[in-house]
């Protein structure tokens, strides 16, 4: 009966999650393509500088406290009020914090502009305060489709009014204004929807329930958001704010199929699996089956991009973003890993291992520290680049080892399924690019990806990784009520 019941979650949160984050993507992706027509790489650059400090400062506010939440069996309302008044108490001081720095930042950048600019963009940390424990509330009720509902909507009204604004001529104020705006129209949609599930009462029992998941997390997620937005604070001070647009344009891109996967990794396969908590084999073996069906589909996705990245630069942005290309290629190749990595978390948050993430996560930012201080010691975007693509796998080789030892699985034969996919994709690439250079001939890539998808599924056939019957499940969108039996 439990069984059936996460089969109808889970395939109800796949719906729902990966078809509203879909629509999610493509207004982002759109708004992204009209802002790029009419604001320069150099202003992208900015905004890049200023979202490091607003995304570092939400995630210390939100103290990884709604995981915790999440996992709980049982939740009280001093608990959604305890965990309430810690984020915002934390939210206000972070933005204090920033309002009193931004004068100095925007010097050591030489940008005036992002005094302002860090300021209204920074409120975003206080709006999200209210949001946080509604959000959490939808969570644990398996409410998939009222999340997208609010979420979409917010979205799609907060890149409205940055067009209308671009179109007026306010410049980078149509892209700083774009996070506040969504985080704004999100927390009233969310409270006169669901009420508000917060108060204004802190216990510090509750505090400590969720305090141990939560620092683990929070720490590890600090780390994580510092290191993956650190190369735009890297690139503005030692090369150029437009290679910082660059970057940021193709890191946009990059997310695309990484906040697909990954929401739906974090938001349906997290509650859900956590019912699992108690039975390791049933765990283990639902978790195994997808994470093959989405490794695939996560290698099918990236050949797509990394084949088409210039044809989908200059279709989307213009000429003038062509310096994204190579950025956007190799984000890609980390994508495929980071990906594993993030499925990966799961395993240690079901079972209360969240202690490994922090760990693992400072291991991988040493390794990453050594990469960004050789690019920067030689001056080189290359080195600094091909340094990112390098921790990503370097981070999953661990990541994998540890979680597989936490489950009791077959961490040698599991993490060879994976590197096969890998090795797929790119004879599939190097195919491409053999062809591309034999024969001139100006629209082959469009004739002949077709065929490296049949040669992709054809090699994973062989390496006996995804067989007829799972290309079914796959092409009928991923079918889990069969997956899962």
């Amino acid at each position: 009966m439990e069984s059936e019941s996460i089969k109808k979650s889970l395939f109800s949160g796949l719906i729902w999650t990966s078809g509203g984050q879909f629509l999610t993507v493509i207004v982002n992706l759109s708004i992204n393509i009209v802002l790029a027509k009419f604001l320069s790489p150099d202003q992208f650059g900015v905004m890049g500088i200023i979202m490091f400090f607003v995304l570092l400062g939400d995630v210390l506010a939100k103290g990884g406290l709604s995981g915790a939440l999440i996992r709980m069996e049982k939740v009280n309302p001093l608990d959604y009020s305890t965990v309430f008044v810690f984020n915002l108490i934390v939210s206000t001081i972070l933005y204090i914090i920033l309002w009193i720095s931004s004068e100095e930042i925007s010097i050591y950048y030489g940008h005036n502009e992002i005094e302002i600019l860090l300021r209204i963009t920074g409120l975003t940390l206080i709006v999200n305060a209210f949001q946080l424990i509604n959000i959490t509330n939808l969570v644990r009720s398996w409410k998939f489709k009222e999340r997208f509902i609010f979420e979409f909507s917010s979205t799609l009204i907060a890149s409205i009014i940055s067009v209308v604004l671009a179109l007026n001529d306010f410049g980078i104020w149509a892209l700083a204004l774009l996070p506040l705006n969504t985080s704004l129209f999100l927390t009233i949609f969310l409270i006169l929807s669901e009420g508000f599930h917060g108060g204004y009462m802190f216990s510090f029992k509750s505090f400590k329930k969720t305090y141990k998941f939560g620092v683990n997390t929070t720490l590890a997620s600090l780390i994580e958001t510092t290191f993956e937005n650190i190369y735009s604070l890297v690139l503005g001070r030692y090369f150029s704010v437009t290679q910082v647009g660059y970057f940021y344009q193709a890191q946009k891109l990059q997310k695309v199929p990484n906040n697909i996967l990954n929401s739906f990794s974090q938001r349906v396969l997290f509650p859900v699996l956590s019912k699992s908590q108690n039975n390791k084999l049933e765990f283990s073996r639902v978790y195994n089956k997808i994470n093959i069906l989405f490794t695939v589909f996560v290698g099918l996705f990236g050949l797509f991009i990394f084949i088409f990245s210039k044809p989908i630069i200059l279709l989307l942005f213009g000429s003038k973003w062509l310096g994204s290309v190579f950025y956007l290629q190799l984000f890609i190749v980390a994508s495929f890993f980071y990906m594993q990595e993030q499925f990966n978390r799961i395993i240690f948050k079901v079972f209360d291992k969240t202690s490994n993430i922090l760990v693992l996560e400072i291991i991988k930012k040493v390794f990453q520290i050594i990469t960004i201080i050789f690019g920067v010691y030689y001056l080189n975007i290359k080195y600094l680049i091909f340094g990112y693509v390098l921790t990503s796998v370097f981070s999953f080789f661990i990541n994998f080892s540890r979680s597989r030892k936490i489950i009791n699985s077959d961490f040698f034969g599991e993490i060879a399924i994976v590197l096969k996919i890998f090795i797929c994709g790119l004879v599939c690439v190097f195919i491409n690019n053999f062809c591309l250079t034999i024969f001139e001939f100006k629209y082959l890539i469009y004739f002949l990806f077709p065929f490296l998808i049949l040669l992709y599924f054809a090699f994973l056939n062989i390496l006996n990784v995804c067989n007829i019957s799972d290309l079914k499940n796959i092409l009928n969108f991923l079918n889990l009520k069969k997956i899962i039996k």
